[in-house]
């Protein structure tokens, strides 16, 4: 079998694991018998209903460590899709299903690329491959706390490499960085009442519409290199409407942030409570700390996958912070961290699809990236 079809035997093995975070349906079971079968030192970490796998090969310095997850996002209406979203399918020059994109596919490259550089070198250096099942939900009990753990036992990590999906098209970008994220929920109490009687009743709209008003009245930056603006986006209000000349008791406002390295999460959720505490009145105010933002600037680190990309896809590849949180978050307090995936076109979307040939090309990437890493010339 030549490595190309290896690589999508593999990728349509994994698809057939109906993995929906966190319930990996025994998939890292099966890989780390996989890896044991190769003679890597396993550990299967569970937390709650997650469970995470981290597989090493060697014991020195430097260590290259490719993480991801095999979780993936509900499949939506099964009616919608061309095809079965948990079997991976191939048609014309598209392979299709649930994660394919996001991101067992850049798993299958991985796994079968390291595979395949351990049997025809040697070198002075460590591989692992740390992988969780909860990435796409609250991501508690993933790498965030598998890393202190292995940190624990002695483990050292010089560098991470996360195949999340990356750019329009396969090599465009290297994820070299990511926006932190607070997102809040703000509720304001007030007193139902008829809007002919304004003495007896206490309307929160108003309070809440301050508030927003505050949050959203001037820039929160200018942007900083390599990252845009920091910007807070108001994604939902809602308040009950049992008649129209009835006030309402409740208001509710979803915000978030997606900021650069000028704000901290901690420092922006003071500002939400400052805030609410002025205008908001009666009040409940739920922030989440999702993670603050971080920039890998390891310019050797860079080069190396930058040069990988050069020598098999012939580009030259942007460097980019856009796009959402990742496992990056976590990562980054241990290594530098960049990230390269499958093109994210089609990722969380109904007949979520990958090319073929790139399934073949990025195999062959991180097969260069390693050959870079170990310096094998």
């Amino acid at each position: 079998m030549s490595a190309p079809n290896q690589v999508i035997s593999f990728l349509k093995w994994l698809m057939e694991f109906p993995s929906v975070t966190p319930d990996d349906k025994g998939l890292l079971e099966q890989l780390r018998r996989i890896f044991q079968q190769e003679q890597f030192q396993t550990q299967l970490l569970v937390f709650g209903d997650t469970k995470n796998l981290y597989v090493r090969w060697g014991q020195e310095l430097p260590h290259l460590c490719f993480a991801g997850h095999i979780d993936v996002v509900p499949a939506g209406n099964l009616g919608a899709w061309k095809y079965d979203p948990f079997q991976g399918t191939q048609d014309g020059d598209y392979f299709y299903g649930r994660g394919v994109a996001d991101m067992k596919g850049a798993v299958a490259c991985y796994v079968m690329a390291l595979l395949r550089f351990l049997k025809n070198n040697s070198f002075k250096g460590s591989c692992s491959i740390l992988l969780t099942s909860d990435e796409e939900g609250p991501a508690l009990d993933g790498l965030q706390k598998v890393l202190p753990v292995l940190c624990n036992q002695g483990q050292q990590f010089s560098h991470f490499l996360i195949g999340e999906p990356t750019g329009n098209n396969l090599g465009d970008v290297i994820q070299i960085g990511r926006r932190g994220s607070v997102t809040a929920q703000l509720t304001c109490l007030g007193t139902q009442g008829h809007i002919a009687y304004p003495d007896l009743y206490n309307n929160p709209i108003p309070r809440l519409l301050q508030c927003l008003q505050e949050l959203t009245g001037s820039p929160l930056d200018e942007g900083c290199p390599f990252f845009e603006p920091s910007r807070l986006t108001v994604t939902g209000i809602v308040s009950e409407c049992i008649a129209e000349n009835v006030t309402p008791s409740t208001a509710q406002a979803f915000f978030g942030v997606r900021f650069n390295p000028l704000h901290q999460a901690d420092k922006l959720e003071e500002w939400f409570q400052m805030v609410c505490q002025k205008y908001a009145g009666q009040h409940h105010l739920t922030v989440r700390r999702n993670g603050n933002s971080f920039l890998t600037q390891d310019a050797e680190w860079i080069e190396c996958l930058r040069g990988a990309i050069r020598t098999v896809l012939n580009k030259d590849p942007e460097l980019t912070t856009r796009g959402g949180t990742t496992d990056g978050r976590f990562l980054s307090c241990y290594a530098p961290v960049l990230e390269l995936g499958m093109p994210e076109g089609t990722i969380h979307q109904v007949n979520e699809r990958i090319l073929l040939s790139d399934i073949d090309a990025l195999e062959q990437v991180y097969f260069e990236v390693l050959r870079r890493y170990f310096k094998i010339l």
